[in-house]
């Protein structure tokens, strides 16, 4: 910050929207440890003091403070370290010398998520996860800024992001402040953006290269600022804020593709906390890097009350506004590239049903809309009623029933995210117990119920006091083991037969966003169904009827006063709900979380492995020594990676996805992966997936290209087949790359446009190394893919424009060769040469010269190690 503060610059660099200032601030403060240098801070301030743009495409080095992981994603980074550990140890040299290069946190969750049921007392060593976590275990105590966190009872493992991962400020290798800028693998991790800590999604291999200890190079965003106006109608929740908001964020989604979008305006004080780490969490559905709520009046009451110590508290606000990252001017002049308004006096209350689910009525208009389907014969939303006087009595607990037309028999509020979130919970508690003080209870033939499952929603309600109020109005709430979306909901059967007699049109109604299908099997009983608001939810079921207008109709009289009620007498305050989550539901938990955070049994019974490095068990077969650190004495000559003689293993064409290359999912009984394991003797119920395995390259190995529709041109057909062409027989993709390593002849990929499309997968690139291809030749890249490829030592060449494979004449079953100059610069022109005479020149899509060192150094993991064991040896 020290570098931002004189002058003129403090002023340019407060015209900066808040995202980037927490970006610029996180990297010039790492004391020695110098990322951006002046002119990199001058070109930053520069490329944003403007909304009109000079640069196309400005780009920094980059490091997170932070990285957060799956457990699945940690493990090949961690493997790698490891494996450099031993290069480090094999050499005389002190192991604990290879450290992570940003501290590491590992959410456990995922390892279990292909965790089949184990018998009641068998013990963790037999599960299918035991390998993985052992590994895990033994990289919590060797390796410096590593935190594992396991998975926990209750409510920890839907909501650890909220708790463990919020820390706004954290201290640097030199002890500097240092605003928390986190990297991850997950998309969820976008949930930090809405407390005001700038997080981004990355690749695996972007996330093991600066846990590597090297910067990534960052193309530098264009930021829209969204203003918040208006008030929201009276009877909304907060979720209906929040599909608000993100509806209209995803209607200007080409506005809003790969760039960074901020919040400002007045109206930001009706999103709560929650709201806000909902809409940043939708950033993936229109495609933004980042969806970033700035630290506001909002954001520090949260804080203060979740921090550990009030003086905590006070000292976090104190740095954060010290380093101007705190947004007090609802309205602030800021300069961003464009500006969009998104108004919630433009905001209505819709009930959505019943045929197709999307179809949506406003609240107020639903009574008349009612009445004009009960009439309409035909029609998407036709609910005909021959006689719509039509009536049924039902006698239940002393009292006498009517029932009309559109009359409700089921309300359901499944445990579904929209319904967990804590302010629909609370509503839902508040408007029961404003209910129950009046004595107004649910109809006995009415099925009404919420479910509980996972934990969140009992605990809301339960911290609250509000539990007892549903149930005292006749909601069953049902426990942790019961799912609502996998159960039929029937009333009585003597008031089903009466209903049908009549022809009644009977309704259900559900809280969530669960489709048309969803709805009708839990509510199969009823002739139409809607859904809604969680606490709408409530309201209808207490009114007992669909055609009810609650502004002219109470819900019914006050057993105490005998005066008319209605539902705006009961409906829950905005003031009350915030003040129950700020003042009850926030410290608890806090206080929850720590509780629960090392309380997981199957973690604490893996067996602890000390040492600072890992003992490879050849026994294991989920977790085998990975195969990409074979250090050489020094980097190879450039004229040695040349590749004379190669040959096309596969031939493919346009849009192939990382994931047709990358091995996924469950694998095929004929297949090499498979064979592999029944060698080994592995029974195929216990195979697995791959993604389990990815800790075992023997297994991901034989696992490339298996996707069943990827097309190779060099064979007819499509599937994991190819041509071995010294011998031009037809055979597996492995078995062709075997034999070609057995003879030393090196592997070359031909492809089409956007090579390496779609989610990142680190093997897609990982995979090519292992069965020995050096080079691709592809019309064009995806760019995450390109840098993938780099890392892990492939040379990815692009041909000229307009240039092809298939206009240049290009078969496949040639034979290529490849010659490098005596120098390597980026993006240089290479000629390849065929063995049929003809002769084209391709781009090196090497971009920077820290690529062209990976590709040197045989991947970046290998020059890691080169690296840190050249460290080690020059110490005295």
């Amino acid at each position: 910050m020290d570098r931002l503060s004189d002058g003129k610059e403090e002023l340019r660099y407060c015209r900066l929207p808040f995202c980037i200032r927490w970006m610029l601030v996180a990297l010039t403060g790492r004391g020695e440890e110098v990322l951006l240098r002046n002119v990199d801070i001058e070109r930053v301030i520069s490329y944003y003091g403007s909304p009109v743009r000079t640069q196309k495409d400005e780009r920094i080095p980059v490091k997170p403070t932070r990285l957060v992981m799956q457990g699945f994603s940690a493990l090949s980074p961690l493997m790698d370290l490891a494996c450099i550990r031993q290069v480090l140890q094999t050499n005389g040299c002190d192991p604990g010398m290879c450290q992570p290069g940003v501290p590491l946190d590992v959410i456990l969750d995922s390892v279990f998520a292909d965790e089949p049921p184990r018998e009641a007392g068998s013990p963790v060593t037999e599960s299918f996860c035991y390998e993985r976590l052992h590994f895990l275990k033994w990289a919590d105590q060797a390796f410096a800024g590593v935190r594992t966190i396991p998975p926990c009872p209750g409510m920890l493992n839907h909501a650890s992001l909220l708790w463990c991962l919020a820390r706004w400020v954290v201290r640097g290798r030199e002890g500097c402040l240092n605003p928390d800028f986190v990297f991850g693998i997950d998309s969820h991790l976008a949930v930090l953006n809405g407390l005001g800590i700038l997080s981004l999604t990355m690749s695996l291999l972007e996330a093991e290269t600066v846990l590597l200890d090297m910067p990534i190079q960052f193309k530098l965003p264009e930021v829209v600022g969204v203003r918040v106006l208006g008030r929201p109608p009276p009877l909304s929740t907060h979720v209906e804020n929040v599909l608000f908001v993100s509806k209209f964020l995803r209607q200007n989604e080409n506005l809003l593709k790969n760039r960074f979008v901020e919040f400002l305006g007045p109206a930001l004080e009706h999103l709560t906390i929650t709201d806000r780490m909902t809409i940043a969490n939708t950033s993936t559905e229109y495609n933004a890097l980042a969806t970033y709520f700035p630290i506001d009046k909002v954001t520090l009451d949260y804080i203060h009350r979740t921090s550990s110590s009030p003086k905590r508290g006070d000292h976090l606000e104190q740095y954060l506004r010290i380093s101007k990252l705190v947004a007090d001017n609802p309205n602030p002049d800021l300069v961003f590239n464009e500006i969009i308004e998104v108004n919630f006096d433009d905001m209505v209350v819709n009930i959505c049903g019943p045929y197709p689910m999307v179809y949506r009525t406003v609240v107020e208009k639903f009574p008349q809309e009612i009445r004009e389907n009960l009439s309409k014969r035909h029609g998407r939303r036709a609910m005909y009623a021959a006689d719509i006087s039509t009536t049924v009595s039902y006698e239940a607990v002393g009292q006498k029933f009517i029932l009309g037309h559109a009359c409700l028999l089921t309300a359901c509020i499944p445990a579904s995210a929209n319904a967990s979130q804590p302010m629909a919970m609370l509503a839902c508690g508040i408007l029961a117990r404003n209910a129950y003080r009046h004595g107004f209870q649910v109809s006995p033939y009415i099925h009404a119920c919420m479910s509980l499952r996972g934990g969140l929603n009992a605990f809301y309600l339960r911290e609250a006091g509000l539990m007892s109020s549903l149930s005292s109005i006749g909601f069953s709430l049902m426990g942790l083991e019961d799912n609502l979306l996998e159960r039929h909901v029937f009333p009585p059967a003597c008031l089903t037969s009466e209903i049908a007699k009549a022809q009644l049109i009977t309704c259900g109604v559900m809280s969530g966003t669960h489709t048309t299908q969803c709805c009708d099997m839990v509510l199969s009983s009823t002739t139409a169904n809607f859904t809604c608001s969680p606490p709408l939810v409530i309201a209808y079921a207490l009114a007992g009827n669909l055609a009810i207008d609650f502004n002219i109709t109470p819900i019914g009289k006050s057993a105490e006063t005998g005066e008319p009620v209605y539902l705006k007498d009961i409906w829950p305050s905005k003031e009350e709900i915030s003040w129950l989550q700020k003042e009850v539901i926030y410290p608890a938990i806090s206080r929850e979380f720590a509780k629960e955070i090392r309380s997981d049994q199957d973690w604490a019974d893996i067996p602890t492995v000390t040492g600072a490095g890992y003992p490879w068990d050849p026994a294991f077969t989920y977790m085998q020594r990975p195969p990409f650190c074979n250090l050489m004495p020094k980097p190879q000559p450039i004229q040695k990676l040349s590749i004379e003689g190669g040959h096309v293993l596969m031939y493919l064409g346009d849009d192939v996805a990382m994931h047709h290359l990358s091995p996924a999912g469950s694998m095929s009984r004929t297949s090499p992966a498979s064979r592999y394991l029944s060698q080994l003797g592995i029974e195929a119920r216990c195979f697995n997936t791959y993604g389990s395995r990815v800790g075992n390259h023997h297994v991901m190995t034989r696992g490339m290209f298996e996707h069943k529709y990827l097309n190779n041109r060099l064979v007819r057909g499509v599937g994991p087949r190819t041509v071995f062409l010294p011998s031009g027989v037809e055979t597996g993709v492995y078995d062709a790359a075997v034999a070609y390593r057995s003879r030393n002849i090196p592997q070359i990929i031909l492809a089409g446009h956007n090579y390496g499309i779609g989610a990142s997968r680190d093997w897609a690139a990982k995979g090519l190394v292992a069965l020995g291809i050096k080079a691709v030749i592809a019309r064009g890249y995806d760019e995450v893919h390109r840098s993938n490829l780099a890392c892990c030592g492939v040379i990815p060449l692009q041909f000229l424009k307009d240039e092809s494979g298939e206009k240049l004449g290009v078969t496949g079953h040639e034979g290529f060769t490849l010659l490098f100059g005596k120098e390597l610069i980026p993006n240089q022109l290479i000629k390849v040469q065929l063995n049929t005479g003809l002769s084209f020149q391709v781009e090196i899509r090497l971009d920077s010269y820290l690529e062209i060192d990976f590709f040197l150094n045989s991947g970046m993991v290998n020059f890691a190690a080169f690296r840190d064991l050249s460290k080690a040896m020059a110490l005295p």
